[in-house]
């Protein structure tokens, strides 16, 4: 099996654009890892890539070779992930971005008025 290194700012599915040209294999590349499609890649990190060939397996998807190569030939490397300069500066607010050290109760509200 393949590896590829992960620049800087990469996610899974701007290596999968790399590799295959396709952000929907980023999936296969993260069950190949053992990673969620959420997962941070550091730079420097080694990642095993999957083969997608139309023949091997489960995975039939083919690779689309026209973004591959446009990439390649315009010296494109994808890496579309926020810097921690870029959100800092974006300053992000709302539940997901704080940080809670006692449970919070969640109650659902029926749309229902009588139920």
């Amino acid at each position: 099996m393949q590896t590829i290194t992960a620049k800087d700012r990469q996610t899974l599915f701007d290596i999968a654009l790399e590799v295959w040209g396709r952000a929907e294999l980023a999936y296969d590349l993260a069950l190949a890892n053992d990673l969620t499609l959420s997962d941070e890649v550091t730079a420097n990190t080694v990642l095993l890539i999957p083969t997608v060939d139309g023949t091997s397996g489960a995975i039939r998807r083919k690779t689309d070779r026209a973004v591959v190569s446009a990439y390649a030939l315009n010296g494109i490397t994808p890496a579309t992930a926020a810097s921690q300069d870029e959100i800092d500066e974006l300053n992000p607010e709302g539940i997901s971005y704080w940080y809670i050290k006692t449970p919070v109760p969640v109650f659902a509200v029926s749309p229902n008025k009588n139920e």
